[in-house]
């Protein structure tokens, strides 16, 4: 099969203070968004090499620090960087790696994590909230 096109646009985030966290969902976190974008390409690319051409798009929504989202926020930040990379090493050789920063986008990612540990999360930041703000 030839494929001219790799898409790497999935991922899933966890939400909660790192340290609370189970450890192997964030390392499944980090196998998905880090892991098996770098085995796809890998497996992709080569075929790619040979006819001397292609293109691969990956996806960095949320790659800044974000408190309660450590390790999503890293693993988008390292698809970034290891784009770069990348793109600098195959540029000559006709394929074409790219990252796209589309922001908030619509997607079930939230509902994946847990809406409600989400929800609940924001309540209780915003309960600590008001009672600091109170005992002001």
């Amino acid at each position: 099969m030839n494929f001219f096109y790799l898409v790497n646009n999935a991922g899933v985030a966890s939400y909660g203070y790192f340290d609370t966290l189970p450890l192997k969902r964030q390392q499944d976190e980090i196998k998905l968004n880090v892991l098996s974008v770098v085995n796809l390409t890998h497996l992709f690319l080569q075929d790619m090499l040979e006819r001397r051409q292609g293109a691969i798009i990956n996806a960095a929504a949320g790659f800044q620090s974000m408190p309660f989202m450590a390790v999503y926020g890293a693993t988008k930040a390292f698809i970034i960087s290891w784009g770069e990379a990348i793109s600098a090493e195959t540029r000559k050789e006709g394929i074409s790696v790219v990252t796209l920063y589309p922001g908030r986008t619509e997607t079930n990612i939230v509902e994946a994590m847990g809406a409600i540990l989400a929800v609940r999360a924001r309540m209780y930041r915003l309960h600590r909230s008001f009672k600091q703000d109170c005992a002001r």
